[in-house]
């Protein structure tokens, strides 16, 4: 797919880099969770991707790419048949403004303030997003910073985050939506960092847990 033209799905403003193998959304340079070779993939597949053997996951995605391309191609359409819909309506509206000037400008009212409405919960939701994929990254970041003091430390792991600073890391990322630290413990010889707030992000958790990211939608 040409991606010359076609902004990032999850930032308008940004210009895609290219598409994400699994789903087939326009990604930005940001939004790269993870590239193998020329095939990109979107922080959500990223995800999704590394709780599976890659040979099965890439049979399966390939799959659920197909699948959901023909979802965006069926939501166009009907987006489409939407946008006329509203220009019949407009066209009708335009009408009924010459014989009802009071009615009309009643209705424009009620129509600018949904608009405004909607705008909110859009700009809302896409922040969201964007503050998650941004904890994905420092949960990437962080557990990469732990697989090297491991490996520089007999396979030991470090007792807090603070012991990876400077040598490891510059600085210890906070989450986006907080301010707050990311958490960390170690289970049975294993590593987990996890995300502090992950309910404000749509999520019952998000964690690295032993190099691995996961998540779980709150349904």
């Amino acid at each position: 797919m040409n991606t010359q033209n076609e902004n990032c799905r999850n930032h308008p403003d940004r210009r895609a880099v290219g598409v994400c193998r699994a789903c087939g959304k326009p990604i930005c340079r940001q939004c790269v969770g993870e590239q193998r070779d020329d095939m990109l993939l979107c922080f959500d597949c990223a995800l999704e991707s590394s709780l599976d053997d890659f040979s099965e996951w890439d049979t399966k995605q390939v799959q659920r790419g197909k699948e959901r391309r023909s979802e965006v191609d069926l939501h166009r359409k009907r987006r489409e048949k939407k946008t006329e819909q509203k220009a019949f309506r407009i066209f009708l509206v335009v009408c009924f403004v010459i014989f009802a000037i009071e009615g009309t400008i009643l209705l424009t009212d009620y129509l600018l303030q949904r608009k405004e409405e909607i705008s909110f919960i859009s700009s809302h939701e896409i922040e969201r997003r964007y503050n998650r994929d941004v904890s994905v990254n420092d949960l990437h970041m962080i557990g990469n910073a732990i697989e090297s003091y491991t490996s520089q430390n007999n396979g030991a792991l470090p007792e807090d985050l603070d012991a990876l600073i400077t040598e490891y890391m510059v600085t210890l990322p906070t989450d986006p939506m907080t301010g707050r630290d990311y958490t960390y413990g170690v289970v049975n010889g294993e590593y987990i960092v996890a995300s502090p707030n992950p309910e404000l992000y749509g999520l019952r958790f998000l964690a690295n847990r032993n190099g691995r990211v996961y998540h779980e939608e709150i349904r």
